[in-house]
């Protein structure tokens, strides 16, 4: 037992507080992995397949949410056929409410690919596809080939810095070395993986992902550019830095940009 569980209606492996999590990056040499899931959501593409992860939010590091998904059958978004899958979403609000949504994607010979998304919010229903124009920037596809091309080296002080690298055609060099990954007691060997989207900026995000030898996401942690989301006039929900919003957070700096750690999703079968 990891620590004290919350009631959402079934059985899941979540602590209410996060697991002690270690990160170590180890010697071995560059590494690469078919990484099957639609990046980020835990979840392949594919007749039959289930996943099963939570969020935990700075601060501090609290489940905050845990979402299921299961591939519910085939689907066709613009006649490109693919699968739907039911996401249902548990939220700590003091009585863990559901909220449920869908995703449509496809698994091709080359890459995940989403095809269209229906979220419900406040009882209405927003369904966007692979045809909007904003589509492909928020979702799109993802190369299954992620590999350490060489793309980020790692400096003495814990920081990163990107650099030119020679990428063969349909592979993602977001690799940035092989870690062992510890979670709640579990290790895990992974390729650990910087999606940065273009270049690091600080009014951008980034996703640092630690994918299983089998391309399976084991850990993901969220982080910030210290600008992100902050209007000039201070107005909507971050009206401050997150440098200033979460000072004890763990820091990352890509290229001299500093990026803070929000938020961590761990997927169960890095607990069970």
């Amino acid at each position: 037992m990891l620590g004290d569980m919350v009631d959402v209606g079934f059985a899941h492996p979540f602590p209410r507080e996060l697991p002690e999590v270690t990160l170590e990056r180890l010697d071995d040499a560059a590494a690469e992995t078919d990484m099957r899931e639609l990046r980020w959501h835990f979840i392949v593409p594919e007749p039959g397949e289930e996943a099963l992860w939570a969020i935990y939010d700075h601060p501090p590091l609290n489940l905050t949410s845990i979402t299921r998904q299961v591939v519910t059958g085939p689907a066709r978004v613009h006649d490109v056929d693919g699968v739907e899958i039911r996401i249902e979403d548990y939220s700590d609000d003091d009585r863990w409410t559901r909220q449920e949504s869908w995703i449509y994607g496809r698994l091709t010979d080359r890459a995940s690919e989403f095809l269209a998304t229906i979220w419900t919010r406040s009882g209405r229903k927003t369904i966007a596809t692979f045809l909007d124009e904003s589509f492909d920037a928020d979702w799109g596809a993802s190369p299954r080939r992620v590999a350490d091309a060489g793309r980020f080296e790692q400096l003495p002080d814990g920081s990163v810095r990107t650099r030119s690298a020679e990428v063969a055609d349909g592979l993602d060099a977001a690799g940035a070395g092989v870690w062992q990954v510890s979670v709640g007691g579990r290790t895990w060997r992974c390729l650990r993986v910087l999606d940065i989207w273009e270049n690091p900026l600080e009014h951008r995000m980034l996703m640092e992902g630690f994918l299983s030898p089998e391309g399976r996401t084991v850990i993901c942690r969220r982080f910030n550019g210290t600008h992100w989301g902050v209007r000039p006039d201070r107005s909507g929900p971050y009206p401050i830095e997150w440098d200033t919003r979460l000072p004890r957070a763990e820091r990352l700096t890509i290229d001299g940009n500093v990026y803070v750690h929000w938020y961590t999703c761990v997927s169960a079968m890095a607990l069970v």
